[in-house]
């Protein structure tokens, strides 16, 4: 039996709230839900803080079952700052962060990662060394997520799913980049 995970990063952004949801498969029913955020905290988030305002602070990680067979649902408290002191960028600023599935039959989903300051921006757009250094957070994440938690991470599709039979395309790499074509300046998914 499989287990669809939905790992959701809670912090505080400029004094607002700030989510972003991520999707884990479990093909074998064997990952931890402490361990996948344990995973979470010590891959993603703690990378992150030298890229983040210090204005930006992770408050916790919840990981709940989408899958009816397996309900569970943990909630890991967890106090973590940003560690870059230069000004902040307002809230809505972020970079797009595209998940590339090894399903070709399934489109890319793609994240929102917030928290940049000035340092890492120039007239607005974010400089190559700021996204190559989210790029290198990405990678190792995505690769040793497997190893790690025995899970990998995924795009959840709600739309071909029923409830509590979710379905997913496995991410097999990220390309960052600093526009996108859904952000509202509708510019291109380049550097």
């Amino acid at each position: 039996m499989s287990t669809v995970w939905e790992v959701t990063l809670s912090a505080i952004n400029n004094n607002k709230p700030h989510l972003n949801v991520f999707h884990v498969f479990d093909g074998d029913d064997n990952a931890q839900p402490f361990l996948i955020a344990a995973y979470f905290r010590d891959e993603y988030i703690i990378p992150l803080l030298p890229h983040t305002t210090t204005l930006m602070r992770w408050l916790g990680i919840r990981v709940k079952s989408l899958t009816a067979a397996n309900p569970g649902d943990i909630f890991l408290s967890i106090i973590q700052t940003g560690i870059n002191a230069t000004g902040a960028m307002p809230t809505g600023v972020h970079i797009w962060v595209k998940l590339n599935s090894l399903d070709t039959t399934f489109r890319s989903g793609g994240k929102l990662v917030g928290g940049g300051n000035e340092g890492n921006f120039v007239g607005g757009e974010p400089t190559n060394n700021y996204l190559d250094n989210i790029q290198a957070i990405y990678d190792p994440f995505i690769s040793g997520m497997l190893g790690a938690v025995d899970a990998a991470l995924a795009i959840y599709r709600p739309s071909l799913s029923v409830p509590g039979v979710p379905v997913v395309g496995i991410v097999g790499s990220a390309s960052v980049r600093g526009n996108s074509t859904n952000n509202r300046r509708r510019k291109a998914f380049e550097r």
